[in-house]
């Protein structure tokens, strides 16, 4: 039995307005580990904040059962994000005696240890000349390992020579982005090199032999009741997923649970009499179940299944934190934002322990509703329908899809920039559908852009059918894979009546930007898009190219994208503004492939909540706040059909 989000609600007797900084402003917790003594649970809490227009971190501790509210003690510093965006989250390491843990911190100009006390002020730990890269525990666990590439000191001088003297355009220079300082790199910006591997970047000299540096924390720790991380590899063959798992004493056992062979796995950790498991697995729709696992008996049980996330945090492969037969984790459902929650592993039971957006909970007043369909193909989908509240109008409801992931809280889908709740609000339906796996667990573009059009075409065929929604006023966004999507059924179907995405498309100009000798861009453009030189492959290229489809494009285009991605979209970009199909392109500087500052996302959400209430609405609102984006687009709605064919005196 799927069990709702537990949590001690507050009254809704004065409900506040949900508004697009709510949504930036989500509070997250990640981090859980338990201390050696089973005593405390140390997490994180990242909370975006468009004022500052950066992330707030700080340090908790929480009796792992749950009896008294967390105690903050201390500063996490400045967000760490990798090359792609996505913020890197960090999980501590225990003292010896659990009276302090540690991790890393970007404070100033330098990322280094910092020790937490469980009472007492947080201090620095490392002084290394150069940023701490990663932080793992010595096997004799009286010291801390840390690895250091090249120094802060050596790192300006090589920005200063690239300054001077020029760049050298060889396979390591991603000239889509600005030449120098033109990305966050550990909270700076500063040069990036593409490291030989798609578009993994590191800082400028990152081929630097890493140093593995030894800093002593005490005596060899004692284990009684904590929980022991352990290494877990998953494969596909079948349609079934195999698990394998590496105990922390190095033993090999392979998951014989039925939830391992039909769910994905998300996590697993052991509870702390060496014998025994807490296997994280998630069905189809990302929802989330607890199973004990006895390794010696075989024996397996269901301590819970929730209608969403149950784990250490936003990512789903974060274990809950484990002690005494109690759990510490984070939860969250597709319209419930996370809050931590205590788990008694014994009946399942679950207890709020922190809630940082209550605020945000109690402005929610609609549900997400989980559906399941099969498509036209046979293919089994998932997704999270969130309509506006009140019965539906006669033509039935907007609607506006995000195909992709629709794990957790929805925010804004994957990359945060679809405003889900702020939509249903204003009288939008939405909805996230998940993405179809390739069973054989590769991914073929052309198999992946067959499955989402038959998903997508079947559940709104059905949704119309009941009346919900009206299939004339069909939007759709899409961040990465899910803006392909986005584009393919613009350039395939007659589905939607408005387009937005957040990411460049696959054009010729991508292919010749980044196919320089010696990059790997060719032959992951064979293997998973089945497309070669453009110029010796001009028919694979009209298959998936936006840009040489500008012809089958009818829909109206919001492009969101960062500076470096608008680069190669520029021939897309120009077709379309030159024929009569609306289209807006905003470019955001130093921005990596995810938006990373608040104020962007913000921007990004507003104006996709703009795009998709002129369009699918048909109107502007009489108050509106940014005049001169209403007057661009009303000229483009008139340049598309006219303008008697929009009622522009109504939202």
């Amino acid at each position: 039995m799927v069990m709702p989000l537990l949590l001690a609600l507050v009254s809704a007797t004065s409900t506040p307005a949900l508004t697009v900084r709510d949504i930036v402003e989500v509070t997250d917790l990640s981090g859980l580990t338990a201390s050696p003594d089973g005593r405390w649970v140390a997490f994180r809490t990242e909370r975006p904040s468009i004022a500052a227009n950066g992330d707030r971190i700080s340090w908790y501790v929480v009796p792992t059962d749950g009896g008294s509210a967390p105690r903050r003690v201390g500063d996490g510093g400045g967000a760490l994000f990798n090359a792609a965006g996505e913020l890197q989250t960090e999980v501590p390491i225990w003292a010896p005696d659990s009276t302090a843990f540690y991790a890393r911190a970007l404070r100033g100009a330098a990322v280094q240890i910092w020790k937490y006390p469980v009472r007492g002020a947080a201090r620095q730990a490392s002084h290394d000349p150069a940023n701490v890269e990663t932080v793992t525990l010595a096997p004799d666990g009286r010291a801390l390992l840390y690895q250091v590439g090249a120094s802060r000191t050596e790192l300006d001088k090589a920005e200063q020579r690239s300054d001077d003297d020029g760049v050298v355009v060889d396979a390591s220079v991603d000239m889509t982005q600005p030449l120098l300082r033109g990305a966050w790199v550990d909270g700076h910006l500063a040069s990036e090199r593409l490291t030989g591997q798609w578009f993994n970047h590191g800082n400028l000299l990152w081929q630097t032999p890493v140093r593995t540096m030894r800093l002593p924390i005490g005596l060899a720790p004692i284990r009684i009741g904590a929980e022991r991380r352990v290494t877990v590899e998953q494969s596909y063959e079948g349609g079934h997923s195999h698990l394998g798992i590496t105990m922390p004493d190095g033993r090999k056992v392979s998951c014989t649970l039925v939830v391992c062979a039909n769910e994905a796995q998300a996590s697993a950790i052991a509870t702390g009499n060496g014998h025994e498991l807490l296997v994280t697995t998630q069905d189809n729709a990302r929802y989330q179940r607890l199973t004990l696992w006895d390794l010696d008996t075989g024996r397996s049980r269901e301590v819970l299944h929730n209608a969403g996330l149950m784990s250490g945090g936003r990512d789903a492969s974060a274990p809950c934190a484990v002690a005494n037969r109690q759990a510490i984790c984070v939860a969250a459902t597709a319209s419930g934002p996370p809050a931590l929650v205590h788990v008694d592993l014994s009946n399942g039971r679950v207890m709020s322990v922190f809630d940082p957006n209550s605020r945000l909970r109690r402005a929610i007043t609609t549900s997400a509703q989980r559906i399941d369909w099969t498509s036209t193909l046979g293919t089994r989908f998932s997704g999270q329908l969130i309509p506006p509240v009140g019965k539906p109008p006669a033509s039935g409801f907007p609607l506006v899809i995000n195909y992709y992931d629709c794990t957790g809280f929805l925010r804004g889908g994957l990359g945060d920039e679809l405003p889900f709740l702020p939509l249903a609000q204003a009288g939008v339906a939405t909805l996230c559908i998940n993405e179809a796996h390739d069973p054989s667990g590769s991914h073929d573009a052309a198999w992946a852009y067959d499955q989402a059009r038959a998903g997508i075409e079947t559940i709104v065929d059905q949704l119309a059918a009941k009346g919900l929604i009206d299939r004339s006023r069909i939007g759709m966004w899409g961040l990465s894979f899910g803006s392909e999507i986005v584009m393919m059924m613009a350039m395939r179907t007659h589905l939607l009546a408005a387009a937005s995405i957040s990411t460049g498309q696959l054009e010729p100009a991508f292919y010749w930007t980044n196919a320089v000798r010696g990059r790997d861009t060719p032959e992951v453009m064979r293997q998973t898009w089945g497309v070669g030189d453009p110029d010796k492959d001009s028919d694979g290229w009209r298959r998936i190219s936006p840009a040489l489809n500008t012809n089958q494009i009818h829909v109206p285009l919001l492009m969101q994208v960062p500076e470096q991605e608008a680069r190669w979209s520029m021939e897309l970009l120009t077709k379309l503004s030159r024929s009569t199909t609306p289209v807006e392109m905003v470019a955001y500087g130093h921005e990596a492939h995810q938006k990373q500052l608040p104020r962007h996302k913000a921007s990004a959400y507003q104006r996709n909540l703009d795009w998709f209430r002129f369009w699918l609405h048909g109107g502007v609102p009489p108050a509106r706040r940014n005049e001169d984006q209403y007057h661009r687009w009303i000229s483009l709605a008139e340049r598309w059909r006219g303008a008697k064919s929009l009622d522009l005196a109504h939202p």
